[in-house]
Formats: structure tokens, C-alpha cells, sequence
């Protein structure tokens, strides 16, 4: 938990100690592929559910990057889908959710040529739950109807990124990313708490300004 909330921190720390003057739109970017969902569920009494399983689910976006130097600063709006399923005496019950995401991560190349960059970075959520349902055997639960969820989530993720430039203004990258929610996703009264959980491998394509 701690590492995420240090790597909010530090994406807050580099934007704000970088002067904004010196970055300029570099390009607009769209990318998509797999995500890799889960629930991270901790009981009342401090004990984690180790029966949770991935989900594989969908990722798509639209981003851009400004960039100073090494230096790059990345709003994006995401759609994404996230869950988990579990058996309960031998039934089986699952979840899945679309959300609506506004990201923010600052990025540093650590290998910047004509050709090739390498880049890590960190940064931070704000997803709002479009819609969303939890299979039971074969019943299926709106859980926005039934109000088990919340809509907000904050979350924190880390990344990083291979991007080739094919021409002088078209770029293809392969991207990965972890992230995981900092808020309790489940209305009730227990002591207990729900978080997202997720492992992305994104495909992108890069158009130069």
C-alpha cells in the first residue's frame, strides 16, 4: 500500500518541481490491449482471500505527452474494465466493471534516441464506474441497481514503456503497467476492505505534432 501512495507523491513532487514552461505537446497517442483484473480483499479480521482469481479484460485510451528533455508529462482518458471471480461452495460468482478513467503519470526516458526510447513512470487515477455486474451461478446482478459498489475509484499505477519511431511523425510502443485502487470499492458496514488490482500489457501508435 505504502508504495503506491510514495508513487502519487512523487509523480506530484517531479510535476510540480519541473518548470511547466519547458514542456511543449509532443504527440497524441492511442493505445489498447489486456488487462489483468483482480480483487485485493482483506476481512474484518486482517485475513486475505487467497481464492480470488484474474480476470483477462479490455484497456483502451487516448493520451498525451509533453514532453521537456527526458522529462514527460502524460494525461490520458481510459475506458477499462476490471474484476475477479471466485468459486463459493462450488458456485461461482464473478465480477465485472467498466470504467471511465481520467490517469496522470510523469515518465522519464532512461534510453532517448533517434530510433528508440525507454521509458518508467508513475502516476495516479480517478475512475468513475459506468456500469457493472456480478454473476452468481447463472444470475446476473446489476451492481450499480443494487448499489454494492462505489462509482469513484482512486488508484495508483507504475510503468513502463518501449516505444520505436517508424517514421519521423509515427511511433509504435508496447507499454506496461500495474495499478492498483487506494479506495475501499464495496459498500458495507464490515470492517472490510475491497481494492482493484491489475496488470496491463498495452499496444499503442503515436502521432508526432
Amino acid at each position: 500500500m505504502t508504495r503506491f501512495y510514495l508513487s502519487v507523491l512523487l509523480t506530484l513532487f517531479f510535476i510540480s518541481h519541473v518548470d511547466a514552461q519547458d514542456f511543449s505537446l509532443r504527440s497524441i497517442s492511442l493505445n489498447g490491449g489486456k488487462q489483468f483484473s483482480n480483487f485485493l480483499f482483506t476481512t474484518s479480521s486482517d485475513q486475505k482471500d487467497q481464492n480470488l482469481e484474474y480476470q483477462m479484460y479490455n484497456a483502451f485510451g487516448l493520451n498525451a505527452s509533453f514532453t521537456s528533455t527526458r522529462h514527460t508529462i502524460r494525461p490520458e482518458l481510459q475506458m477499462r474494465q476490471a474484476g475477479a471471480k471466485k468459486s463459493i461452495q462450488n458456485t461461482s460468482v464473478s465480477w465485472k466493471m467498466n470504467y471511465f478513467n481520467f490517469n496522470l503519470v510523469y515518465g522519464y526516458s532512461l534510453l532517448q534516441t533517434d530510433r528508440f526510447e525507454i521509458q518508467t513512470g508513475a502516476g495516479f487515477t480517478i475512475g468513475y464506474m459506468l456500469n457493472g455486474e456480478q454473476m452468481i451461478g447463472n444470475e446476473r446482478f446489476s451492481i450499480v441497481e443494487e448499489e454494492s459498489m462505489t462509482r469513484f475509484e482512486i488508484g495508483a499505477q507504475g510503468l513502463a514503456n518501449f516505444s520505436t519511431h517508424i517514421t519521423d511523425q509515427l511511433s509504435l510502443s508496447l507499454e506496461y503497467r500495474f495499478g492498483a485502487g487506494l479506495n475501499h470499492i464495496e459498500n458495507d458496514l464490515e470492517e472490510q476492505k475491497t481494492r482493484n488490482i491489475y496488470h496491463s500489457a498495452l499496444l499503442g501508435i503515436g502521432l508526432k505534432i
